[in-house]
């Protein structure tokens, strides 16, 4: 007798509850604190460094105002040092006091960094209205020193002109002596030729100042001001006559207007960074509440972003179309004058706040911190507004108002036990009636919500469907207390090798996965919605087998900025759980049962998703084995969920399979399990059964069948895609 030995996988699926690895928490947190540390850090020393570079030398101010304005730099610079020490106290408490989940509470010192930036802006703005120019008083300053400049420098190039016209008199009338000299004499050399006329030439050359010298003195002129403490610099007028001619000759090398237009472009750019003025709101959502579904999903406010195929896709807001003439070709700037209006703008950069460089605050202009909540909503994690909204004290009003809570549970408890003191509770009596309650509010209709609020420049809606239900039955799996702080923060996640073609993001703490629907797949989970709570009520209440991967969330958001260059989009999301959670998985199949068009070429690439042909070759040399147990679960599982999805007429779902070595374990998990058959795959599935488009020959099995041939197929391919090894009393089948 033959045998070979064979690896037993276990079988791994999903579990009534869910738990976290604190690794993952840790991480998060510490990694959550040095950002928050640095993000502070970087605040603090952009305030120290506009104050130390302030100067009130050289402006219209006395020097008694000059003094006042150096004491209230000192002042504000104390203020500084001690408001960066109560948040590094207040960040190393924080992190120090809280639970190791707890990362959100670190958003306290965002807060507080915040409100501070609101602080320094109101501070920095009174200080430039008393101490500093003026945008008109720089224009009129910059227009008098100039014209004071080119004054001075007209004057001394008369006097250099007079000396150099002398200079050339008395060098020519000395060369006519030397010429009546040697007219009688010998002719000279051509060496001697050449010699005089260099001579002459050098001579001839100290008629003119060259351009770059005039230039250059202005440069000097303006660099000495600006290093030295001359507090006369602007206003002390000159008595000298002019020659208005040499005035507009030395203006060539220098356009007063050309260095305003410069700084009027400056202004523009740091101007529409400072369009965001940092803040801390007071959240004052809008609030509105749907009895039906379908009510909701067509309310006003969801869908005017995008339109058609874009309304599953985020779109994105073009710029506001300017009238702009056809670009002209540009004339480029003389060297003299990029340096005299680089020269410039280095000189009132130090006194005046029209240029200051914008400080670094903690939050950017798409993400929003309020008063009452430790979530920051991030434009760009949708998972962030949703967590935003469930945090909300208005939030667990309302539930608290129309749904069963533990708080109604304990005081139902506090009530009994007044009116009978001898009554006692146990633990499994108390988990009874927990559940009781739970039952019954996945099973009865309840309500939707609707939030909108506004934050600057942006406008946020999220719905959140069938509010109550899935309250209850993420309290039932043991995730309500941690559910806020894994959708808090969500990362793209990219899975290669799947058909879908939806956007897939995953939680950073690697728990949920966070999936967009398309259009057809929202109308089709609004209806499919209470059929799936009865069910998966009969999974956790009376412990039916099932793989049927758990949907935890399902929401509409919308966000609009205004911005120039902001992004606009509407999302509809499902959140449902991570089969692959806290494992390392090898390889990912994605198996529908079905050999027309189910294979990819594999890359080796992390998280690439083969299909049933790649399932297929791999087991012809690796076979997956489970033990009998196992088979049984995993054959009544699929028996159990294909007959309800049968029922709803759902098709086109997937067993994800996870094989993972290292602990030699198969995890699975039916996913997709939303798509009805509708007049569109019903249509798909008659054209190619009859051949009519493709390669695809009559007699073939078309792709789209419907969902009992789905049913049926789909139990026969997972039949022999996982094969059982019979344990030590397996007796067979026996055929009567």
């Amino acid at each position: 007798m033959e045998y070979n030995i064979i690896d037993n996988l276990k079988l791994i699926t999903p579990k009534p509850e869910l738990f976290w690895n604190p690794v993952y928490d840790y991480t998060i947190k510490s990694n959550h604190f040095k950002d928050i540390e640095q993000k502070s850090e970087n605040f603090f020393q952009s305030v120290k460094n506009r104050l130390e570079r302030i100067k009130l030398d050289g402006t219209n101010l006395d020097l008694e105002e000059v003094e006042k304005g150096r004491k209230k730099l000192s002042e504000l610079k104390e203020k500084l040092h001690g408001q960066k020490q109560e948040i590094d106290l207040l960040l190393s408490t924080v992190y120090k006091n809280t639970h190791i989940n707890e990362h959100l509470k670190l958003n306290i010192v965002i807060r507080e960094v915040q409100e501070l930036s609101s602080f320094w802006n109101v501070e920095f703005q009174a200080f430039a209205k008393t101490f500093l120019p003026s945008e008109k008083d720089v224009k009129k300053i910059t227009t008098f020193q100039l014209d004071k400049l080119f004054k001075t420098l007209a004057l001394r190039d008369d006097s250099d002109g007079d000396n150099e016209n002398n200079n050339l008199n008395e060098a020519t009338n000395e060369n006519d002596v030397q010429i009546d000299e040697t007219a009688n004499k010998e002719q000279p050399t051509e060496k001697e030729i050449k010699s005089n006329r260099n001579n002459l030439g050098a001579r001839n050359s100290l008629i003119t100042i060259p351009k770059k010298q005039k230039s250059q003195l202005i440069l000097n002129r303006i660099d000495e001001l600006n290093s030295k403490n001359n507090n006369d610099f602007f206003w002390n007028k000159s008595t000298e006559p002019l020659d208005e001619g040499k005035v507009k000759q030395l203006t060539k090398f220098f356009d007063t207007q050309e260095y305003f237009d410069q700084r009027e472009l400056e202004k523009q750019k740091i101007a529409n960074y400072h369009k965001y003025t940092p803040k801390v709101s007071n959240m004052r959502p809008k609030i509105e509440i749907y009895k039906d579904a379908s009510d909701a999903v067509n309310a006003e406010g969801t869908r005017s972003v995008n339109t058609g195929e874009n309304q599953a896709k985020g779109g994105e807001t073009k710029e506001p179309l300017t009238n702009e003439k056809s670009p002209e070709k540009r004339v480029e700037p003389q060297p003299e004058k990029v340096s005299l209006l680089k020269s410039l703008t280095n000189f009132w950069a130090d006194r005046s706040a029209t240029l200051w460089e914008p400080l670094s605050y903690p939050l950017g202009t798409s993400e929003h911190i309020f008063v009452d909540s430790d979530v920051i909503v991030r434009e760009d994690e949708p998972s962030s507004i949703i967590a935003f909204c469930l945090n909300t004290a208005d939030y667990e009003s309302k539930l608290l108002n129309n749904n069963w809570t533990l708080h109604e549970e304990e005081q139902s408890q506090e009530d009994d036990l007044s009116l009978d003191e001898e009554t006692t509770i146990t633990d499994e009596e108390k988990k009874i009636r927990r559940d009781a309650k739970l039952k019954d509010t996945m099973l009865k209709k309840g309500f939707h919500l609707k939030y909108q609020f506004e934050e600057g420049y942006s406008t946020i809606f999220c719905k959140i469907f069938f509010t109550q239900q899935f309250d209850a039955l993420r309290r039932k799996c043991g995730i309500s207390e941690n559910y806020v702080e894994s959708l808090a923060r969500c990362i793209k996640w990219d899975s290669t090798g799947g058909k879908s073609g939806s956007t897939f993001l995953k939680t950073l703490d690697q728990r949920f996965i966070i999936k967009e629907l398309s259009k057809a797949e929202l109308e089709a989970f609004v209806h499919f919605a209470p059929s799936y709570f009865e069910y998966f009520a009969h999974v956790l209440f009376h412990d039916l087998p099932s793989v049927l991967v758990k949907i935890f969330g399902f929401y509409q958001i919308q966000v609009k900025n205004s911005l120039p260059g902001g992004k606009s989009y509407t999302m509809d999301i499902l959140i449902m759980e991570n089969l692959f959670y806290d494992r390392k998985i090898d390889r990912i199949f994605d198996l529908k049962g079905s050999m027309r068009n189910r294979h990819v070429e594999q890359t080796g690439k992390e998280n690439e998703v083969l299909l049933d042909e790649n399932m297929v070759e791999y087991i012809y040399e690796s076979p997956l084995f489970i033990k009998e147990n196992d088979k049984r679960l995993l054959r009544a599982s699929l028996w159990n969920d294909t007959l309800f999805l049968e029922k709803m007429n759902v098709m086109d779902y997937s067993l994800v399979v996870g094989i993972d070595h290292s602990c030699d374990e198969l995890i699975v998990g039916i996913i997709d399990c939303i798509r009805t058959f509708t007049w569109d795959k019903k249509l798909e599935s008659w054209v190619k059964e009859k051949g009519l488009v493709g390669n695809t020959g009559v007699g073939k099995e078309p792709t789209v069948i419907t969902p009992k041939q789905y049913k049926n197929r789909f139990r026969e391919a997972m039949e022999r895609y996982i094969l059982m090894a019979p344990g030590v009393y397996y007796q067979g089948t026996t055929n009567t």
